[in-house]
Order: C-alpha cells, then structure tokens, then sequence
C-alpha cells in the first residue's frame, strides 16, 4: 500500500536560522500535515479549520498565519509533488535524450509521486489549481512547467522538433492534458493513457 507522500519541506526551502523560526517552520508542518489528515478524510470544501488546528495543537488564528485559505495547503502540497518529480529526473536534467523519452521518464516520475498522496480526490483537488489558479507562487527553483519548457526548446535547437510552435505554450498544454487523466485513472490504465499522449504530442510537435 502506497505511503502519503513526504511531508518534508522540499531542500529548496530555506533552512529556518534561530529558535523562533524553527518554531514557526514546526507549528506550519504540523498544520499542513493535520490538514491533509482532514482532507482525506472529509474532502477540502467540508475541511473544518477550526479541528485542522486543533489537530495541530494550534489556535484558528495560527492555521492562516501560516495558509491564508485551505486551497494554499493544496498549493504546498502541489508544490511538494512538483519538487518530488523533479528529484526523481534529477539523473536526467543534464542529459540531452530525445525528448519523447524525457516526457515518459516525467510521466513515469508522476505516477509514483502522485500515487503516493493517499486519496483520490485530494490529488484531483491539487491538480486543479493548474488551471483554476496559475498565479500561484512558484518555487523557489525552478517550476515544473519551466523544466518541461527547457526541455521542449532544447529538442527544438536541435532539430528534433518544429520551431514555429511555443516551448512555453507546449508544456503547458502537455501538462494540463496530463493531470486532466490523473484522478480518473489509475494503474496500468493511466500509465497506457500518458505513454499514448506522450506518442500523440511528440508526433504533433516532432519535425
């Protein structure tokens, strides 16, 4: 059975210097932990902050000093995933492969790190903010659409692709159409429905 996903803040966060600001590093893990706890177990829009606080050991107050709205405990988890992913291509981030090999290795990298969340429905709820909000803040390295983006160029600079199309608005799309499958299916069918996009956009974009 697949774990919840690390709830440790990703390395790009800057390490808390001095006693209170651990403290505060501490008391916004727990809410973000006890949150997620909530979510699964009653959904976002039900989630009562009220018991994700108490959960916490915290008062009302605390929980948006650290996440002004609950959709901003979905953006850190989306965030974490984001980071997760990318940790898992690490090996290949300096490494010029075609890039229909690339975008199945990322497929592959979201799988296991969106399996791994617990529920269903929280992980739909966490997509969606790709497209209900991109105004989100980004990491602070770089961002998943930003990786892709790179990449989607590199290919072009070296003929593999056209050059009349936006690496940006590639990625993007090819991102978007990704999580559209997640939280629909699972397993072997939703590795099936990515490698068979991954296929569709790389023969759409290829030169």
């Amino acid at each position: 059975m697949s774990q919840p996903l690390s709830t440790t803040l990703p390395a790009s966060t800057e390490t808390p210097t001095g006693r209170r600001a651990q403290q505060r590093a501490d008391t916004r893990e727990r809410l973000f932990e006890a949150a997620l706890a909530e979510f699964r177990e009653c959904g976002v829009a039900p989630a009562q902050i009220d018991r994700i606080a108490r959960a916490a050991g915290v008062v009302r107050g605390t929980f948006y000093f650290h996440f002004p709205s609950k959709d901003d405990v979905l953006f850190e988890l989306k965030h974490r995933m984001e980071y997760q992913a990318l940790t898992r291509l690490r090996d290949f981030r300096h490494t010029e492969i075609p890039l229909s090999e690339y975008l199945l290795r990322l497929a592959d990298a979201l799988i296991e790190t969106t399996s791994s969340v617990g529920s269903i429905e929280l992980l739909r709820e966490s997509l969606s903010l790709y497209m209900r909000r991109p105004d989100s803040e980004p990491l602070e390295e770089m961002s998943l659409d930003e990786e892709v983006a790179l990449r989607i160029a590199a290919a072009q600079k070296r003929g593999e692709l056209r050059q009349d199309l936006s690496a940006d608005q590639i990625a993007v799309l090819f991102l978007t159409s990704t999580f559209g499958f997640f939280g629909q299916l699972e397993g072997e069918e939703l590795r099936t429905a990515l490698y068979s996009l991954v296929g569709i956009v790389a023969k759409g974009i290829s030169a």
